[in-house]
């Protein structure tokens, strides 16, 4: 082996480090690089350390001599040649780079002594080999490494390349590590605390990658929360907070994480914050991470949230991956069957182990097929439809069944009957109408009301037509038996046979009558026949059989394929020769073998056999197929010439074959004249003769060969043409529009038609023809390359591309570049050629528009240069602008035109915008700049633009550009002016010449002047501009221009004088202009003052108008006395089990629902049964009302024993008051016992008539009048704002020009306005006037509403004696317990009726009538409600100029008001008492004419179900009841109540309300809780100065739409918290409302210091909102 191998050794302590040097030009090919170990060396070193430097000036010196030499193993063998070594170490490893031959770097880590590994292999420089000189920089961050062509700089290591823990360790690269904190592969020294936890970076080495191994539980129920424990693994140790990330659709939720020995613990995010699950899907999988706060995530994993609720059926949800349970009655999917299918028939999911022994769909209600799951029906017929059932429970099957078809989208219902277990349905006539042969009918089995039967069979109905499905006999006898379809003669088209009316219908046992010949082919064969002829036709038997051997073609027999058979349609036979070498011709002849039915006299028939034919139009033709010549008729070795074979019938026969001698050559096409195929390759060169097979005939051609001749070679391949001035250039270059000239030299290219040369970019070939010039050469045009916008070329090198040529089936030719003699082929940029500059502008060449400037002035050059935003526009669309980056492109662009600069900044906007973050902050620069450009555009005076026209007076044209040569020449260059060509003479990096006609040539239709034109290869082209000649005569002499020169002198210093001027006059005048704006503004904006007032008083005028005869044209729409009860009593449940009179469930429990009756009608026990309810800790706010509502139901036919009751319970609720020493003035404020909820029902009940007869009148009155007041002016569909409103959050405060639109309408202030305008704005309370105008028209209706209810003379009618003696109790109720004090009497009577019943149907006239209330609407009734709640109050509102524009509005009238109430409270008193003979006479007439409204059944079945839950201490009560032990009260409810009965629809909701909000408040221990965050929104956010006033009336949200809240009522002092103008109670006490839910349940002093302070601890109440109250 020649060569040196010198190592320098330097001794370091205890180490050894060796530096080899390779100086061995040729390595053996098995060589193996050998690691040796040094231990055993350093005894011997030893004895160096104590050398001096005189050692080294001694002739001999070598220390190391010795006779035993330092051995090794190798630990890595390389089969191919190394040229060159570098090594160097990491903080852990050594790394060795070796290069190889064939300019290969590969990258080996040495772990030990004995082992190594390879771990990279790059290509530095492919098929030139690396040479031994390579060194590492400073930093040892790269290897410089040279072959014969090139210096490369190889990075050491690109660890940021990989993604993720498990990429980065099993690459293997010893610089690489995982940096567990900033979720990163890094090398250890750029890893922030690395040396602290060595899980914080881990080398490949050990593998421990951060890892969460389990996750408990692994999937939750979307709609609740739980804690997840994360077991993980390899968990580094971090300082601070861990957070767990919850990343799905767009979403990344955190909550915090505590560690654990396992991992680490964290709760999911609230519900209410997870996106939603996509339609039609039931789970969504989010990424759930772990990370420190506000750091990068080090471990995550896949979690899943799924929804039980969205299954529809049982099989669905019990088959699901998803612990979900099924309720059969519930008829829903949920995964708490515990809380959501109680006392409900359960069918567990195969993913839960549940308590139900049912478990998997096959214990599902289902329906399964009696005779198949398709059932067929033809259109246009009636048909009952039967399934069989299965796993049907005894209470499905007292319901009603119905069978549910849905036919193209129309849904039809019939009733059904089960028998056994079959479902039978009506009779139903199944029909379409689309055009087409069938459609599916989705089948479905309901009952009870809407729960379908599961279909896991998929039973469907087939709705078909047969004459769509079949449009010939033929095929309509041949469709399958079960369609029962035939052929109708007498209408001609396929029918089921009840349908074939008046003539004969042919079922499928009958032949077709008619047969036809459509087509065949081949329409001629050889006449030796062997041809396959292909018969297509109509009616051509229904099998094989039926045609067998009834087939001649031209008279001779044809034998059927029986495989190619297709019945009715098709068939292929194969005919024999004629007999003759003659020509012959003739028709096809089919002929059919069937059956007919021929009718007898006495009327029955018989069957026999008959044949039918068929016959062709067209004739077949036996030819004699001749071969005359062939083209071309040599061709390569290698094969795939393109032969043609030119005869007489070349296209005879179905087989047709062409051979040169014996070897094949591939039919690609033939006619009747012309055959080609495709030449096979030869091992020899030889000739061969041309031969075809017809079928059964073959022919040869005499008297000419074809020859097989050398493959063509190719030498060379350069850019540019041979011979031309320019010269070629070694190797082919290219642009991406393709046309560059490449000339090819070598041998035998003339045996070649079609050459082809192409590129492979992206594993995708781009080829382009090539045109042989002589057999040793040829010219190609570069192929056109569709090069990605992504794609940067670089301009000095271009990129690199595999080529070859495409000559036949010639392979060398192919892939050149892979070979060391032939270079890549090289792409270069587009060359850019730029516009004319416009010669003849009158502006200096500063003033063209330079977009650099511009980009300057922005501040995008200021990056790092190699940072690119990579996109691409055509240079066509752009006016010759393309842009690469922000920065390097950017400096090539010359100054533009405005319209391209423009374009320009808008590709970088949306660059800036999609791509790159960094550049994020430029946006608003480049927003600026494109505003200016557009302001520039649109300004007069300043157009930048040019005209791109071009004086030519010298002899040559110089035309501008980058990139022009990097890969095209003059010879790809054509320059156009006009028609005429410019003679392209130079042609530079930035610059082309050429040479112009010497007349200025015609211009081109359409245009004034000649277009320079640049064409750049076949497809690129740039217009430059137009070209003016200048003229030939001379101008003058020297002193002309001198004359000229001067003269242009002293015009542009006059000019100068006269802009000195005007400046100045400018400059003079500016403070006058400015001053006269601003009193035009002024001016304006005194005038929409005035005008605004003007309107506003002209509404005042004259919008009070009588609208009495408008309102009450169309009646009253009172709502039945059943509904209207129904509203009031229940208004959370729409359709009540009360309401419902037809329940067979309680049939057989009617006996005992009237035993419980009959204890109800028991005044001790039913006090008893009231008394135990409330008492018990867990009967809830939403309980009592309900249960009130129940009783007031249930004995809706015994009124006088009600209003008992009902006194009896108010009597016990004061004096519970009184002894609680709660302030007499807070009774009856809240719904907070049974007595309250039944007062309220009681009203409800016994004021129907006075609402009919009185009160309704002016309340629908005021409804209409508001109604029509808002809708005379403009009201925003979506905000709900007008221009009419008596609430200031729903007052349009502007003037706007309004019309009927889909969205709502646009302040003037959110649209845009131009930089440099003003608005001349007014203030928004300037509309405040429309409130006092939309309040004077409503006045009347308002005074009219109040004055009835609040008077004892009601137009005639006389008082309500439910309200006199309602009164009279609670008069006599303050007398017996010493209440002298008129406020609290005064307080309970209003917050008995007014504000318990008046302002409930104020707020709600929906209650009382059939009407539709609108947001407007409701916000003006809301104004008007507050307004009474007021005038029943008995503290003194002190208002001021920021009280809230509702108080201020009646601030006048309340007064007025409040001296109604007085008196009317007043009249009553003075009135004769009611005996009790009287009321019992009017309850019992109530009780008369509604017993029949309700289903009491029902009610006493709800109130039972309370008995039931509550049954234990109802009867420990009853027990130690006195007068019910003697009446054996607990023995009557224990022995006559029927059995413990499910829970209704109303009850269920209640107990599932209880179920979730567990335990009823009162007995938590002060401050066991902390608050909730508010639910439903925060409080009413209208917080006023001077004290916490809230808003008039309660956000519009389901907080108050009949859910259980906790409210805190705050008491406050005149000039306190509550402070003057707060709205007020009846009692003179300042409260305030907050809802929070019932489940967070507060005990009193829990809340309120910190959040309120100065208020004091607040009082906690719950309350039912089923009556819009306002506090």
């Amino acid at each position: 082996m020649q060569g040196s191998f010198t190592c320098r050794l330097i001794v370091k302590d205890e180490s050894l480090d060796v530096y080899c040097h390779l100086n061995m030009p040729h390595f053996l090919e098995d060589l193996q690089i050998v690691f040796y170990d040094c231990s055993e060396v350093f005894p011997l070193l030893q004895r160096i350390k104590d050398l001096n430097e005189d050692f080294c000036g001694m002739d001999v010196n070598t220390p190391l001599g010795g006779e035993q030499p330092v051995e090794g193993l190798a630990i890595l063998t390389f089969p191919t040649r190394l040229t060159a070594v570098a090594a160097t170490s990491t903080e852990v490893y050594t790394v060795v780079f070796l290069g190889t031959a064939h300019g290969h770097l590969k990258k080996v880590v040495i772990e030990n002594q004995n082992n190594a590994l390879e771990y990279d292999d790059i290509v530095v420089d492919r098929g030139s080999a690396v040479r031994q000189d390579m060194f590492f920089d400073k930093g040892g961050d790269h290897l410089y490494v040279m072959t014969s062509n090139k210096v490369s700089k190889v990075k050491a290591q690109e660890c940021s390349i990989y993604e993720g823990c498990n990429q980065c360790l099993g690459a293997r690269d010893p610089y690489c590590g995982w940096c567990s904190l900033e979720n990163k592969c890094s090398l250890r020294r750029d890893c922030r605390d690395a040396t602290q936890d060595p899980q914080h970076w881990v080398s490949y080495k050990t593998g421990r990658c951060t890892t969460i191994t389990q996750v408990m539980p692994d999937k939750l129920q979307r709609t609740t929360a739980r804690t997840l424990s994360l077991n993980i693994d390899n968990l580094p140790s971090v300082e601070g907070s861990l957070q767990c990330v919850f990343s799905a659709m767009n979403k990344d939720l955190t909550t915090d994480a505590s560690r654990t020995a396992q991992g680490v613990s964290c709760t999911t995010p609230r519900n209410d914050m997870l996106p939603d699950i996509p339609q039609n899907q039931h789970h969504f999988t989010a990424k759930l991470s772990v990370r420190k706060s506000e750091g990068p995530e080090f471990v995550s994993t896949n979690f899943t949230f799924f929804d039980c609720n969205t299954y529809s059926s049982c099989t669905e949800c019990v088959s699901s991956p998803f612990p979900c349970d099924w309720c059969v009655d519930g008829h829903r999917c949920t995964h708490d069957s515990a809380e959501n299918c109680r006392n409900d028939v359960l069918v567990n999911g195969i993913n839960r182990v549940g308590p139900s022994i049912r478990s998997g769909p096959a214990f599902c209600p289902r329906i399964n097929f009696v005779e198949s799951q398709e059932i067929l029906v033809s259109s246009g017929t009636d048909k009952s439809i039967k399934v069989k059932v299965d796993n049907i429970a005894q209470f499905i099957t007292q319901t009603r069944f119905v069978c549910q078809f849905n036919i193209e989208g129309r849904v039809t219902s019939v009733s059904a009957n089960l028998l056994s277990d079959t479902i039978y349905c009506d009779r139903m006539e199944f029909a379409y109408t689309t055009a087409a042969p069938s459609t599916n009918a989705t089948f479905a089995v309901i009952w009870g009301g809407s729960k379908p039967l599961d279909n896991p069979e998929n039973i469907h109905v087939l709705v078909y037509q047969c004459h769509l499905m079949a449009d010939n006999c033929g095929m309509c006898l041949s469709l399958p038996e079960r369609y029962r379809c035939g052929w109708c003669q007498s209408t001609s088209r396929c029918e089921v046979q009840d349908k074939c009316d008046g003539g004969s219908w042919l079922d499928r046992k009958r032949t077709c009558p008619i047969i036809n010949v459509t087509d065949f082919y081949p329409k001629s064969g050889p006449w030796d026949g062997g041809t396959n002829v292909t018969i297509e036709g109509i009616n051509l038997g229904k099998k094989i059989e039926d045609i067998y051997e009834g087939i001649t073609v031209a008279g001779i027999t044809c034998q059927p394929y029986r495989e190619s058979y297709v019945k009715t349609k098709r068939v292929t036979c194969m005919v024999d020769s004629p007999g003759v070498n003659d020509f012959k011709e003739g028709p096809i002849l089919v002929k059919v073998k069937g059956v007919d039915r021929i009718d007898m006299a006495d009327g029955s028939y018989k069957m026999v056999e008959k044949e039918y034919r068929g016959e062709s139009i067209e004739k077949y033709k036996f030819v004699n197929p001749e071969i005359t010549d062939i083209t071309p008729s040599s061709g390569p070795r290698s094969g795939g010439t393109l032969l043609h074979i030119i005869g007489h019938h070349m296209n005879a026969g179905s087989r047709i074959e062409a051979f040169i001698s014996d070897r094949r050559c591939k039919i690609q096409s033939a006619n009747a004249t012309v055959a080609t195929c495709i030449t096979s390759d030869a091992s020899t060169l030889t000739e061969g003769k041309i031969a075809m097979n017809f079928d059964n005939g073959r022919r040869q051609l005499e008297g000419k060969l074809f020859t097989y001749v050398e493959d063509p070679k190719i030498h060379t391949v350069k850019s540019g043409r041979a011979g031309h001035q320019a010269g070629m250039r070694n190797g082919p270059r290219g642009i991406p529009s393709g046309g560059i000239v490449i000339t090819v030299d070598g041998t035998n290219f003339n045996v070649i038609k079609d050459p082809k040369m192409y590129v492979v970019y992206k594993g995708k070939e781009f080829s382009s023809p090539c045109e042989v010039k002589n057999s040793t050469r040829m010219e190609c045009r570069s192929p056109a390359i569709s090069v990605s916008a992504s794609e940067r070329i670089d301009h000095e090198n271009g990129m690199q591309l595999d080529y070859g040529f495409l000559m036949d089936h010639v392979k060398t030719v192919r892939n050149l570049n892979k070979s060391p003699d032939f270079p890549d082929f090289r792409v270069f940029p587009d060359p850019l050629y730029h516009s004319f500059e416009d010669a003849n502008s009158n502006k200096s060449s500063e003033a063209a528009f330079d977009i650099h400037a511009k980009i300057d002035e922005a501040g995008l050059h200021e990056e790092d240069p190699e940072e690119l935003i990579e996109e691409e526009v055509h240079p066509a669309h752009s006016g010759g602008l393309k842009v690469h980056s922000v920065h390097t492109e950017m400096a090539e662009m010359p100054p533009t035109n405005l319209t391209s600069a423009i374009e320009a900044t808008d590709i970088l906007l949306r660059v800036v915008d999609q791509k790159i973050s960094k550049y994020r902050k430029y946006q608003r620069m480049l927003l600026l700049l494109k505003s200016e450009l557009l302001q520039e555009e649109r300004e007069p005076g300043t157009d930048v633009t040019h005209s791109m026209v071009k004086q030519y007076k010298s002899d040559y044209l110089t035309i501008n550009g980058i990139n022009l040569d990097r890969a095209s020449q003059e010879i790809d260059v054509e320059v156009l002016i006009g028609a005429e060509s410019c003679n392209v003479t130079s042609l530079s990096r930035s610059q082309l010449t050429c040479r112009p006609p010497r007349e200025q040539p015609e211009p081109l239709d359409g245009d004034d002047l000649p277009q320079v034109v640049v064409k750049v290869g076949n497809n690129l082209m740039y217009e430059i501009g137009f070209l003016e000649y200048a003229s030939n005569t001379n101008v003058g002499t020297l002193s002309k221009q001198l004359i000229i020169g001067l003269s242009v002198g002293a015009v542009l210093l006059i000019l100068i004088l006269v802009v000195c001027l005007i400046v100045y006059r400018q400059k003079s005048n500016q403070n006058s202009r400015v001053l006269k704006s601003m009193q035009e503004q002024m001016d304006v904006l005194e005038l929409r003052v005035a005008a605004e007032c003007k309107e506003a008083f002209a509404e005042l005028q004259t919008e009070m108008t009588d609208l009495t005869s408008d309102l009450i044209g169309g009646g009253i729409p009172f709502l039945d006395y059943r509904t209207y009860a129904m509203k009031i009593l229940f208004p959370n449940l729409e359709e009540t089990t009360v309401l419902q009179m037809d329940r067979p469930d309680l049939a057989r429990k009617e006996k005992g629902l009237k035993l419980f009756g009959q204890l109800i009608m028991n005044k001790t026990f039913l006090l008893l049964f009231i008394r135990t309810l409330e008492s018990n800790r867990y009967f809830s706010m939403r309980d009592r009302v309900n249960v009130a509502a129940l009783i007031m139901v249930a004995l809706q036919g015994k009124m006088e024993y009600c209003s008992d009751i009902l006194k009896t319970l108010l009597a016990e609720l004061i004096e519970k008051c009184i002894e609680g020493k709660i302030h007499p003035k807070l009774l009856f404020r809240r719904t907070e016992s049974v007595a309250e909820k039944m007062l309220s029902s009681w009203f409800t009940f016994l004021l129907y008539k006075f609402l009919k007869e009185c009160a309704g009148e002016p309340l629908y009155m005021l409804f209409r009048a508001i109604k029509q007041q808002v809708d005379k002016g403009p009201v925003d569909a979506v905000t709900s704002e007008a221009r009419y409103s008596l609430s200031e959050e729903k007052l349009i405060r502007q003037s706007i020009d309004f019309k009927e639109m889909v969205w709502h309408l646009v302040r003037q202030q959110e649209s845009e306005q131009r930089e440099g305008e003003r608005t001349n704005k007014m203030v928004s309370e300037i509309y405040l006037t429309r409130l006092l105008s939309t309040k004077l028209t409503l006045q009347k209706f308002v005074d009219d509403l109040f004055e009835t209810i609040f008077s004892t003379a009601h137009r005639g009618s006389a008082l309500p004696l439910a309200i006199k003696y309602m009164f009279d109790f609670l008069d006599d109720q303050a007398l017996q317990h010493g209440i002298t004090d008129p406020e609290v009497v005064h307080t309970w009577k209003s917050n008995s009726l007014p504000l318990r019943f008046w302002v409930n149907l104020i707020k709600n006239p929906n209650f009382v009538f059939d009407i539709h209330k609108s947001n407007i609407v409701d916000a003006c009734l809301s104004v008007v409600a507050q307004t009474f709640m007021d005038s029943c109050s008995t503290s003194d509102h002190r208002l001021g100029k920021d009280s809230p524009s509702s108080k201020l509005l009646y601030a006048k009238d309340i007064p007025i008001y409040k001296e109604w109430v007085e008196r009317y409270y007043s009249d009553i008193k003075i009135m004769q008492p009611i005996s009790d003979q009287d009321m019992n006479a009017m309850l019992a007439e109530e009780s008369r004419m509604h017993t029949t409204e309700f289903n009491s059944l029902a009610a006493l079945a709800e109130l039972y179900n309370y008995a039931f839950k509550y049954s234990d201490q109802l009867i420990l009560t009853l027990e130690e009841d006195e007068f019910s032990t003697k009446s054996r009260l607990a023995y009557r409810l224990e022995q006559d109540a029927p059995p413990a009965p499910g829970p209704g629809p109303d009850q269920a909701q209640t107990q599932q309300s209880q179920q979730q909000r567990g335990p009823s408040s009162g007995t938590a221990a002060p401050g066991s809780y902390s608050p909730p965050g508010p639910y439903g929104g925060s409080p009413p956010h209208h917080v006023y100065p001077g004290g916490g006033n809230y808003g008039v009336s309660p956000p519009q949200s389901a907080v108050y739409e009949g859910q259980l809240e906790t409210v805190f009522t705050y008491r406050g002092q005149e000039g306190g918290p509550g402070g003057p103008g707060g709205p007020g109670g009846v009692d003179g006490s300042v409260y305030g409302l907050y809802g929070v839910p019932q489940h967070a349940r507060l005990s009193p002093g829990a809340y309120g210091s910190a959040q309120f302070p100065g208020r004091g601890a607040p009082q906690v109440y719950e309350f039912e909102y089923e009556e819009p109250r306002f506090t």
